[in-house]
């Protein structure tokens, strides 16, 4: 009787597994063709979503196979088809204005006034009481002078998708030289470092048509040299992220760079005769502090609405 038993028992669960592998969801297999997002970018989406879900990726003919339950290919196919849709273009529009205030200090003897003839030096007998006082002003110079000077050095559109960035460069190459000594041969040999103004903003749209803006600016310049030849480099840069409206407007500014200059001004040929030149030449120190502000437009380009940019642009360099 108890060997019955256990034949039951056998029967009853092997029963009981084959009704449980018939309630088990088929698995199937579907492959999506996609428009605009990269299938492997797609595929790190899904994975974590699906645990359960095989996908594979394939970029060169843009599209993606699951392996899945019917239940979850209806749930798959919901997230791609919002995932897979055209994104958003915007478009950037930018201002640059530079405000210079340069500070001049004159010292030294000026024979070079426009209001004096300096010729009549070597005539003395023109001299008279009346240009005794020209001659003073003209000979003269101790002063400190400052002047501010403002200008639009930009002023450019550019456009990117959504996600991506969008990248402006005005630069120019700077040559370092490295001098290199040996027996009885001196070789220069120069590198090449970009100097200049370079600024990335990666957009990111949202369903509200907010923009999330991640902006980065980078300013840099030849500030001096060293007696030994090395140049100085000057850099200042500012990063931000600013959640912007669509149309709205935001300000960089407190980029600042100093130039310091010293120069030698007089006549020509005498200023470089010793003992003389101290009376027909002076120099200049000026020092030029300048600042960089930013004005960054951010527009959706809604649909059907064409990219126009500007036909004629002023762009002071």
């Amino acid at each position: 009787m108890k060997q019955y038993s256990l034949i039951a028992l056998f029967i009853f669960s092997l029963l009981s597994n084959l009704l449980a592998e018939t309630n088990v969801e088929q698995k199937v297999l579907k492959d999506f063709s996609l428009k605009y997002i990269k299938s492997s970018k797609l595929k790190e989406f899904l994975s974590e979503q699906f645990k359960n879900v095989i996908f594979t990726a394939d970029d060169r003919l843009s599209k993606i196979i699951a392996i899945c339950t019917s239940s979850e290919l209806t749930n798959i196919s919901k997230f791609i088809e919002l995932l897979d849709s055209k994104p958003k273009q915007v478009v950037i529009s930018i201002k640059a204005t530079e405000l210079v205030i340069v500070t001049s200090t004159d010292f030294g003897l000026n024979l070079t006034d426009s209001s004096f003839d300096w010729k009549s030096l070597f005539t003395p007998y023109s001299l008279t009481t009346a240009s005794i006082p020209d001659l003073i002003k003209a000979r003269i110079n101790l002063f400190k002078t400052d002047k501010v000077d403002g200008k639009l050095i930009i002023d450019t559109m550019l456009s990117c998708e959504s996600g991506d960035t969008a990248t402006l460069k005005r630069q120019t190459e700077e040559p370092i030289p490295t001098v290199t000594s040996g027996v009885g041969i001196t070789t220069t040999t120069y590198t090449y470092r970009p100097v200049g103004f370079e600024l990335s903003i990666s957009p990111i749209v949202y369903d509200n048509n907010e923009i999330l803006s991640v902006i980065k600016v980078s300013l840099s310049s030849v500030i001096g040299s060293s007696s030994q030849g090395a140049v100085r480099f000057g850099n200042n840069n500012a990063d931000t992220t600013k959640r912007i409206k669509d149309g709205e407007t935001t300000i960089i500014s407190g980029l600042f760079q100093q130039q310091n200059k010293v120069s030698k001004k007089g006549i020509p040929i005498l200023m470089d005769i010793p003992l003389l030149s101290i009376l027909f030449s002076y120099e200049q120190d000026e020092v030029a502090i300048s600042e960089v502000i930013l004005s960054i437009t951010l527009n959706i380009l809604k649909e059907g609405e064409k990219l126009e940019f500007p036909k004629h642009q002023e762009i002071k360099e």
